[in-house]
């Protein structure tokens, strides 16, 4: 079974986002979609699970999970609301992208000049999420 092959610490965390979804998202989701917030007590939730630094190396303060076990957490994020895993994803690549970004930072290849370009559009943490309040504020309307 591929579940043996899988390190226990990423089974563990799949087993608790997958708990989190059902007790700490799904009831919020209709609410998260009008206010177009997620509340801060929640996102501060997400941090103490660790879901901010899935793939980030352990000794720069993250999971260090493997590409499977982040593709677990996620699988389990999106049987709820998009904006969830969207802002955890996010933060993820980019903050990724903080942490690695020199070492790709004159690379020639398109996937790495792009990621690295993408950071120089982002003014500030939050616009992405903004840009999702505003989206969904519009959808609703409609």
């Amino acid at each position: 079974m591929i579940e043996d092959s899988i390190p226990n610490a990423e089974l563990v965390l799949r087993d608790r986002v997958k708990q989190f979804v059902e007790e700490e998202l799904n009831p919020i989701s209709l609410q998260v979609e009008t206010s177009g917030e997620i509340p801060e007590v929640i996102v501060e939730k997400m941090r103490g699970l660790g879901l901010f630094g899935l793939s980030i190396p352990k000794e720069y303060g993250g999971l260090g999970f493997s590409t499977l076990g982040e593709i677990l957490v996620y699988e389990e994020l999106t049987k709820t609301n998009a904006c969830f895993r969207s802002r955890i994803g996010t933060s993820n690549s980019i903050g990724s992208m903080g942490i690695f970004g020199d070492e790709g930072y004159m690379a020639k290849s398109q996937i790495e000049m792009f990621l690295r370009d993408v950071r120089l559009y982002r003014i500030f943490e939050g616009t992405s999420e903004i840009q999702r309040m505003l989206i969904s504020r519009n959808l609703l309307r409609e």
